[in-house]
């Protein structure tokens, strides 16, 4: 029994001791698991690299900030991140856990990110680019450079939007330089179409109401000769006038000279450009169109109008680069070439061949009249119909490179001539007339970022413009009018730009730049300084943002100040509205002169003087967008008020000088549907104007403008398939769109098709096409000149020579890219 007992009492204290040894081994086993923390005086950085390390974290923080915590502790934590949380109890410290990685930083402190975004395959700069960051939109720089203040952690999520590109989602650190590049898509036209107005799910591009952003490689695809594809897509565009096919720029009623081109830092000169089947610049060498149609910010002066602002491509580091586009009228040809890692040579050139076949012999319509004036005893049509001689070459030469990942640099070189002639004989009216341009400019530029994230751009500019015309008119023989005139103007000067943070959560920009603008014109020298001072700030505020900003001006000993201000807010995910207003100065533009009455010219001239008053305009823009994965909608009203307008009436070598006025207030409605690369446009715009000058009849003149236009293109990769429709009417009497003016309210229809087929191999891309230009080939004309008629009588008769818009035209081109 006792031995029994002694057996049982064995046993039990034999499972105790069991008991206690899986007690200890499990108590050891959660020992180990616990963080176990004893430490004297030691910096916080030191214990959170142990954390780090034990616990296998991701931390982010500043070593030199956390060095200057000193802990004492002794405790222990069943993980990480309830040690961390205890470690900063009581310090002027925050944890943010941004995808599985915890920032530690200051609570007060905020942060700066910046950084570049390029493209992946060829490294160039995507300037104007949407960078996404808790719904606010911030754009990087012409060269591509952003900036995002007031950032509450030393990581930060955004994302990256551009044109043609596919976005991206990432993270930057603060306190380093990021560099992002992004992937253009393989078939272009998977992009967004158009962007200016900033919404919250779409590809958001512009600062402001009234700013225009082009992915102008979609432009390849519409229809057209493929040398014009800078403006084959933005004549499509609401307020941008395609009636009368103007050979400059006109946008919301703007005149000849009010509305500019700028490319790489200079003006372009309005060439003669005829109908419109050339542009200004070569396409090869455009990376970024924006288009400012009004209520723009204080970094653009000297302009009432529109400004169509064109960025150089910078050229491949990595390979050279060769394109060669032939088509029924012009040639080009461009060359970009690494010199080394970190400089790129490019060149390119085109030249036209007009008359290399009369496209009226593929016209099934036939050939247009072409009237001749009869003699005095016979019957006379009103309307003549010629086709001038036309002929235009342009060169470019640009270097571009950087001095480090930050700074960058370039050079860029132009050159462009074109003549344009035309003549009439008759029985008892004869006209010959010639014109010829030469523009001769150069850009440079230097980017410098500082080691306090702040950015200085210093900008050359130089732009001159040589314009010779001769017409001479005779009846019956004797020489009823005869000019000849050379006009001449230049355009030179420098600018400086810093871009940095005021306040920590803003962004601002402060400018200074001199110029010089001179002016010869019937042998009369006018050369005048002009010296300019900006600022703007822009905050933004949750889902708002406001920029205010002002210019001045000194020009001929006053100073012309100009406010400006532009605010956006976001009323949902899909719908934003916007508002700017401004006041602007022109300092140099074009004068009409209007011989008889009747026959106008253009002169640039420096304005200023007594007789040439300062143009003044005061822009206010008001605009509503819905956009959504599939939909982008935008409605825009607008008013501009223009003063000291002027004009030279010519009467028996007599010039009258009048100064006038003018107001145009307006509507566009833009809609787009895109869906995998297909994709439906259309735009409307409608305007009332009224001008008036102080002439003997001192009468105001009233217009209502009204364009209506549609587009569509079908991507069926390899073969892109694209129409597009034009109907403009109420554009009367205005004086240098078209080559002279619509003497008369004329109506403008226009119906264009295309066909595209791409082929792409490993080291080359071969893209055709073929267009037929004004399919049903409807009676536009573009106004060339208005000369007398030796009518019997006193009465002054006068008679329309028009030349042909175009005419029923297939066109075709051919692309070779390696």
């Amino acid at each position: 029994m006792d031995i029994n007992c002694q057996n049982r009492n064995l046993k039990n204290i034999f499972r105790v001791l069991i008991v206690l040894a899986f007690l200890f081994i499990a108590s050891s086993l959660h020992a180990e698991e616990m963080l176990k923390l004893k430490y004297t005086r030691t910096p916080l950085s030191t214990i959170l690299d142990r954390i780090r390390s034990e616990e296998k974290m991701s931390l982010s923080f500043s070593y030199n900030e956390l060095n200057k915590y000193i802990i004492t502790i002794d405790s222990t934590f069943s993980n990480g991140a309830d040690a961390l949380n205890h470690l900063i109890k009581g310090l002027p410290l925050k944890i943010t856990l941004i995808d599985n990685v915890y920032v530690i930083s200051r609570l007060s402190e905020l942060f700066l990110i910046r950084g570049s975004i390029s493209d992946s395959d060829t490294g160039e700069k995507l300037p104007y680019a949407s960078v996404l960051y808790k719904k606010r939109i911030y754009y990087s720089d012409a060269n591509g450079l952003f900036r995002i203040p007031g950032v509450d952690a030393m990581l930060a999520h955004f994302s990256v939007y551009y044109l043609g590109y596919k976005p991206i989602d990432t993270i930057a650190e603060s306190g380093k330089f990021n560099t992002f590049k992004i992937d253009p898509v393989n078939i272009h036209l998977r992009e967004v179409l158009i962007e200016g107005y900033e919404t919250s799910q779409a590809m958001q591009t512009g600062e402001a109401p009234g700013v225009l952003r082009i992915n102008h490689l979609i432009a390849q695809y519409l229809p057209g000769n493929g040398d014009n594809s800078v403006f084959n897509l933005l004549r499509m565009m609401p307020g941008i006038r395609a009636t009368g096919e103007p050979s400059g720029l006109s946008v919301w009623g703007s005149k000849p000279g009010e509305s500019s081109v700028i490319f790489d830092g200079f003006r372009l000169f309005s060439m003669n450009g005829f109908n419109e089947q050339i542009s200004s610049i070569n396409p090869y060498m455009v990376k970024e169109i924006r288009l400012l149609k009004g209520g723009y910010g204080p970094a653009y002066g000297n302009q009432t109008g529109a400004i169509a602002d064109i960025t150089g491509v910078d050229g491949k580091r990595a390979e050279h680069d060769i394109k060669l586009n032939i088509n029924n009228l012009t040639a080009n040809a461009f060359l970009s070439l690494p010199v080394s890692d970190k400089i790129t040579m490019l060149a390119a050139y085109r030249q036209t061949y007009y008359g290399l076949y009369d496209v009226n012999i593929l016209n099934p319509f036939g050939k247009r009249v072409d009237n001749q004036p009869e003699n005095s005893n016979g019957s006379r049509n009103r309307d003549l119909y010629i086709t001038p001689d036309y002929s235009f070459r342009d060169a470019n030469f640009k270097i571009s490179g950087e001095t480090s990942q930050k700074n960058s640099y370039f050079l860029s070189l132009y050159g462009a001539s074109d003549i344009f002639e035309y003549s009439l004989t008759g029985d008892d009216v004869s006209l010959n007339a010639f014109e010829k341009n030469t523009q001769l400019s150069a850009g440079a530029g230097f980017n410098k970022v500082w080691f306090d994230n702040s950015v200085t751009r210093l900008a050359v500019k130089y732009s001159h413009l040589d314009k010779e015309s001769e017409k001479a008119v005779y009846i019956n023989r004797n020489n009823y009018d005869s000019i000849s005139a050379r006009n001449m103007v230049t355009e030179a000067g420098a600018g400086l730009v810093h871009a940095f943070s005021a306040f920590g959560m803003d962004e601002s920009e402060v400018g200074i730049e001199t110029e010089i603008m001179k002016g010869v014109n019937e042998g009369v020298t006018r050369e005048v300084a002009k010296n300019g001072l900006y600022f703007q700030n822009r905050l933004i505020i949750n889902d708002m943002s406001l920029t205010l900003g002002a210019r001045a001006d000194l020009f001929s000993s006053k100073v012309f100040i100009q406010p400006r201000l532009s605010a956006k807010y976001n009323l949902s995910q899909k719908f934003s509205t916007a508002l700017s207003w401004g006041i602007y100065n022109q300092f140099l533009g074009k004068v009409p002169v209007i011989y008889e009455d009747k026959i106008p010219s253009l002169v640039w001239k420096v304005l200023g003087d007594n007789e040439f008053p300062i143009t003044k305009s005061m822009h206010t823009v008001l605009n509503l967008t819905y956009s959504d994965k599939f939909w982008l909608l935008t409605l825009e009203g607008y008013n501009k008020k223009n003063t000291n307008l002027s004009r030279i009436y010519r009467k028996s070598n007599r010039n009258t000088i009048v100064n006038g006025e003018s107001s145009i207030t307006g509507l566009d409605i833009f809609t787009k549907w895109e869906r995998r690369g297909s994709q439906i446009f259309s735009s409307f715009s409608i305007a009332s104007s009224q001008e008036k000058f102080l002439t003997e009849s001192n009468q105001t003149k009233w217009n209502t403008p009204i364009e209506m236009k549609i587009g569509a293109l079908w991507n069926l990769s390899p073969f892109y398939l694209s129409a597009e429709y034009v109907y403009g009417a109420g554009f009367s009497e205005s004086y240098g769109t078209g080559r002279y003016s619509t003497i008369e309210d004329e109506t403008y229809s226009r119906m264009d098709l295309a066909a595209t087929y791409i082929f792409k191999s490993r080291h080359v891309i071969f893209k055709t096409g073929v267009s037929v230009l004004n399919l049903f080939n409807s009676a536009n004309v573009k106004t060339l000149d208005v000369f007398p008629l030796s009518g019997g009588g006193t009465q002054n008769l006068f008679q329309n020579l028009y030349s042909e818009s175009i005419p029923f035209t297939p066109t075709l081109f051919i692309h070779i890219a390696f």
